[in-house]
């Protein structure tokens, strides 16, 4: 789940990839309901697991590679 600060408007969404079909999607529970469902469209390779660092900001991993889940400038 996403706890960070830095992209306050996805806060408290849940984010899951599928190994093999290489996407990155979220949601968000309210009262036991998934909402706010989103398909990032980004096809990534192979993402293995998540990670949240100190501030609650999010990392994937696929491979040997980490990237944050950051901001479009």
């Amino acid at each position: 789940m996403y706890r960070g600060s830095a992209i306050p408007a996805i806060r408290g969404h849940y984010f899951y990839s599928d190994y093999c079909a290489g996407f990155l999607k979220s949601l968000r529970y309210e009262n036991g309901v998934a909402v706010d469902q989103k398909d990032w469209g980004l096809t990534t390779a192979a993402v293995t697991s998540f990670g949240v660092d100190f501030a609650g900001e999010l990392y994937m991993i696929s491979g040997n590679t980490i990237l944050k889940i950051a901001p479009v400038s």
